[in-house]
């Protein structure tokens, strides 16, 4: 939270056992996206003064933990829950319903059940396996959430729609452009090799590491490290 501006922030929603681009500090600029680390919602006057006068009174950094210092004993999600049981008019409302809300117009803006799931997500969410291969762009995100935004209640402020940037799911999200002229630069190369008779060790060498380079960026989303699938396929008897 950041009381003097009146706005919220949430890290990303992404798939927790994913390939991480922390771990890969050689490709962050050159061949992956670059990420945003948090998506900010701007609050409305009203929201915001209240909410600065209540961190103001008690410091907080979080929602959770502003809430847990007026509510001691209470969670946020407990108290929705007690509420919703004795108003009249919020009995019908659970908390499976009310959790996938977000979900469901996210799918009916974007058509995309994977991107649903993750905008709608929250940090105790389980999220199927299936939402860790795709990325998504910020102008992709704005759009799914576009149905919730309630102006002048809040809006989504960042990140912006303009600009190259991964706003969800998976690190991996490559500049595929640069892949392929990157792999056209080598097929030229090898085809160079192809034509002199006294080059075809390096020509044997450039081509092996050509298929190879070419079968690993081919696989899409899913991070891999080998060209095979199993050891399976190697015949390591001894003759």
């Amino acid at each position: 939270m950041d009381a003097r501006s009146g706005t919220m922030q949430r890290r990303p929603p992404r798939f927790g056992r994913r390939w991480k681009i922390e771990d890969h500090p050689e490709a962050k600029t050159i061949w992956v996206a670059p990420q945003a680390e948090y998506w900010r919602v701007q609050l409305c006057h009203v929201a915001a003064s209240t909410r600065r006068d209540l961190t103001e009174a008690k410091p907080s950094a979080t929602i959770a933990e502003l809430w847990s210092k007026f509510h001691a004993g209470t969670t946020i999600h407990e108290w929705f829950g007690n509420r919703f049981a004795v108003t009249q008019a919020l009995l019908r409302l659970t908390s499976p319903c009310t959790s996938t809300a977000m979900s469901q117009q996210a799918f009916e803006s974007a058509g995309n059940h994977k991107l649903a799931r993750l905008v709608g997500s929250e940090e105790r969410t389980g999220l199927p396996a299936a939402s860790a291969y795709g990325a998504y762009k910020s102008d992709v995100v704005l759009d799914a959430l576009a149905p919730r935004t309630v102006n002048p209640l809040f809006a989504v402020v960042a990140p912006t729609a303009s600009g190259d940037t991964n706003a969800c799911g998976s690190d991996l999200d490559i500049h595929v452009d640069r892949v392929r002229r990157e792999i056209a630069k080598l097929i030229e190369r090898t085809g160079g090799l192809g034509v002199d008779p006294g080059a075809w060790i390096e020509h044997h060498n450039a081509l092996t590491s050509l298929v190879v380079i070419a079968l690993l960026a081919s696989t899409g989303s899913r991070p891999v490290n080998s060209p095979f699938e199993t050891l399976r396929w190697f015949d390591l008897a001894p003759v």
